[in-house]
């Protein structure tokens, strides 16, 4: 499939992003699908998005980050100011990050930027094969953290009853949070992502696409 980055302008590729991921929330009624706000024309010539009604609530936020009752909830393989799993990256200091780049975190994980949480497959000589992310390694053996299922499992292999081990330069984490949350659930995390003690950040969806 050809590559349409060079074909589209920075806001059709948005609107695109808009669309494929308000299709996947088409059983979701509480919030709106997400999509773009309209903006003041339908060129695409990058022109301002208006504001939107939907304002993001860090309280509630925080509530979907440590949802305890929710297997892929994001506590689950993230900590946040010391709470958390320490599976994937810590994310305590994701307030430096746009709304924007935030956002695709969690909607499109693909590749990563840290290769510590590179994804491990470990083929065991009885057929068994673990795929997970490497917590540490010594001479005798593999601890890795699990995350064939979730909440993820810490193992610890021994290197004699390992047949094969690979490694892939892509995230562990679940691709279907687009689907998994509304759009309004999205808002509420990035906002608590992007606050901390010193700045409780106020977000409307407007700021998701800038």
């Amino acid at each position: 499939m050809p590559s349409f980055k060079s074909e589209l302008s920075e806001e059709q590729i948005w609107k695109l992003v808009a669309f494929i991921v308000s299709a996947a929330k088409t059983n979701a009624t509480a919030d709106p699908p997400l999509s773009l706000p309209a903006a003041s024309s339908s060129t695409a010539s990058g022109e301002a998005i208006s504001s939107s009604p939907l304002v993001g609530s860090s309280q509630a936020g925080k509530a979907l980050f440590f949802d305890a009752s929710q297997p892929k909830s994001c506590h689950a393989c993230h900590s946040f100011n010391g709470e958390g799993t320490p599976v994937g990256p810590d994310l305590s200091a994701a307030a430096s990050r746009s709304p924007r780049d935030l956002l695709l975190s969690i909607i499109l994980a693909s590749g990563l930027k840290d290769a510590q949480y590179k994804t491990i497959t470990v083929a065991l000589r009885n057929g068994e094969k673990i795929v997970g992310v490497k917590k540490e390694e010594d001479a005798e053996s593999l601890r890795i953290y699990d995350t064939t299922e979730l909440p993820a499992v810490l193992r610890t292999v021994q290197k004699t009853d390992v047949a094969k081990v690979e490694y892939a330069n892509e995230s562990v984490m679940p691709k279907d949070y687009a689907s998994v949350y509304t759009m309004k659930q999205l808002l509420d995390l990035v906002t608590f992502l992007k606050s901390s003690p010193q700045s409780k950040s106020t977000l409307t969806l407007k700021d998701l696409f800038q």
